[in-house]
């Protein structure tokens, strides 16, 4: 919800908190979930102090950190696990990566996130 009053001082237009319909305790959060493939443990700086990565070490420390999570040893079954919701065995993704121009993907039984 904006005002659209002006300001007295310069006439600008300008956005008043005060002024929401929702209150900061009814809105959602806001979630950015970052799954980075072949990122080992002190890979990040919250673990490794020789690491330089300023703006994802204030999200981590600024937010929640899953650490005791396990994905798949290759990339391709991680993400088909977390557009789906499933377990990659269970969506024909386990065993490997898909080859460029192979014919083959996610089982089309899977509704995507």
């Amino acid at each position: 919800y904006h005002d659209n009053s002006p300001d007295e001082a310069s006439g600008r237009r300008f956005y008043n908190p005060k002024r929401t319909k929702t209150s900061k305790r009814n809105r959602q959060p806001h979630i950015i979930y970052i799954l980075a493939d072949d990122l080992g443990w002190n890979d990040v700086s919250w673990h490794n102090p020789v690491v330089q990565m300023p703006h994802l070490h204030k999200l981590a420390k600024q937010g929640v950190i899953l650490e005791q999570s396990y994905v798949q040893p290759i990339c391709g079954p991680s993400r088909a696990a977390l557009m789906t919701g499933r377990y990659p065995y269970t969506i024909g993704r386990q065993a490997q990566g898909i080859k460029p121009l192979q014919p083959t993907g996610v089982a089309l039984n899977a509704t995507f996130l």
